[in-house]
């Protein structure tokens, strides 16, 4: 901060890095894409019509994730609609990874590698090993029912926020008792 800060804004900057800090532990600890710490930021400090702010920003353009992670996604969210994402393939015209059948999937299942075609899958998962099939599977899409919400966000502002209050309430008494403000004029 500048020699003319205030000691309010330069309680915010303090309260953003802290909190800052808390949401990249909680990533670190919470199984979180740590792609969003470097989507983080913290705004200037800022005295406008009065009020004094900041802000922490992530910049879900560079972090698409962070949402989904704070929130949930799919039939997981907890705000917006509950619903599967179809993934549907791009540069092919199936989809395949390895995978363990132990149902037969409907029309989207195209088949597993080693089988003539889906029927022969569904054959052996009638009467084969333990009612489950394992391999290279192909499928015209898949649903994905998105992620389980892993909150990182606001448990970083609750664990900070006593120590937020004390800089910010400190700052706000140094501000007015030796700043250049006069909130009470005693005549």
């Amino acid at each position: 901060m500048s020699s003319n800060a205030t000691p309010i804004l330069e309680a915010l900057v303090k309260s953003a890095s802290l909190v800052v800090k808390a949401i990249t532990d909680n990533i670190d600890t919470k199984r979180v894409s740590s792609n969003i710490k470097s989507a983080m930021s913290i705004s200037k400090a800022d005295i406008s019509d009065g009020t004094a702010s900041i802000s922490i920003i992530i910049d879900t353009e560079q972090a698409p994730e962070a949402t989904a992670f704070e929130w949930g996604s799919g039939i997981h969210a907890t705000r917006g609609v509950q619903k599967k994402y179809t993934i549907e393939p791009k540069n092919a015209t199936k989809l395949k990874f390895p995978f363990t059948l132990t149902y037969m999937p409907g029309s989207k299942f195209l088949g597993i590698k080693g089988y003539k075609n889906r029927y022969a899958v569904w054959r052996e998962l009638q009467g084969g090993d333990h009612g489950q099939v394992s391999g290279e599977t192909f499928w015209a899409y898949v649903e994905h029912p998105g992620i389980e919400p892993r909150p990182y966000i606001e448990p970083a502002v609750l664990d900070t926020m006593g120590e937020v209050t004390k800089l910010l309430g400190t700052s706000f008494i140094v501000d007015v008792l030796i700043g250049d403000r006069k909130v009470i004029t005693i005549p």
